[in-house]
């Protein structure tokens, strides 16, 4: 990590506790200002903190957002974590795992979309970000496939992985263009369930398929 965006972790706890009310102040205006409202002017008043105690902390504008990003994923992977346990659980038909799968993608995003499309927009400008949120992209698609490892034909080992990319780009373009942006619009629980026969079909299509490994192909 570069020393610009390097963190001087407090010690104790009070000061700990200080620091999560500006990163969780730091969290909501991003959520309402974006990027450019981002200032530590406005995380000062917003999170009551004194700016020293701010710059204390952060080197710059970046090292914070940086934390603040961190600190909100943190919170993301938990939720994740419960979401995709649901979506695991041993009794459930195949078409409840998929749909629970499918779900869990959806909702994390649309529970967090003001976030997210912040994130989404400075990401191309702020390399950082984006590295970071290439890593939690992949950890996400590996709960996907993990999920569905039981229902990916013999054959195609990366149909889940290819189902995920439909998903998940259909999630990034409902929180940055909104759910109406493709028509017709579909409502939430539409949406899942639209994506849960795409899934499904596209999984049960490729069940008698040659064997094939889609990474390995020419492009050409």
């Amino acid at each position: 990590m570069p020393e610009r965006l390097a963190i001087k972790e407090p010690r104790q706890r009070r000061s700990r506790e200080t620091w999560r009310q500006i990163l969780d102040a730091g969290v909501a205006l991003i959520e309402t200002e974006g990027y450019e409202g981002f200032t530590i002017a406005a995380l000062s008043e917003a999170s009551g903190a004194n700016p020293r105690a701010i710059y204390e902390r952060a080197a710059s504008k970046d090292a914070l957002f940086l934390a603040v990003y961190e600190h909100k994923m943190a919170q993301l992977t938990e939720r994740q974590d419960q979401l995709f346990g649901a979506a695991t659980e041993p009794e459930l038909t195949p078409d409840e795992t998929v749909r629970r799968v499918v779900s869990a993608v959806l909702a994390l995003f649309t529970g967090n979309a003001a976030f997210l499309r912040a994130v989404i927009a400075i990401a191309p400008r702020q390399p950082v970000i984006f590295e970071r949120g290439r890593w939690h992209t992949a950890q996400l698609g590996e709960l996907f496939a993990d999920a569905l490892a039981d229902l990916v034909p013999p054959g195609y080992p990366s149909a889940a992985r290819l189902a995920f990319r439909s998903v998940y780009a259909m999630a990034v373009l409902r929180t940055v263009q909104g759910s109406d942006f493709v028509t017709p619009a579909l409502d939430f629980d539409a949406e899942v369930e639209h994506l849960t026969v795409l899934v499904e079909r596209f999984l049960q299509a490729n069940a008698s398929a040659p064997s094939i490994c889609p990474s390995t192909r020419s492009p050409h």
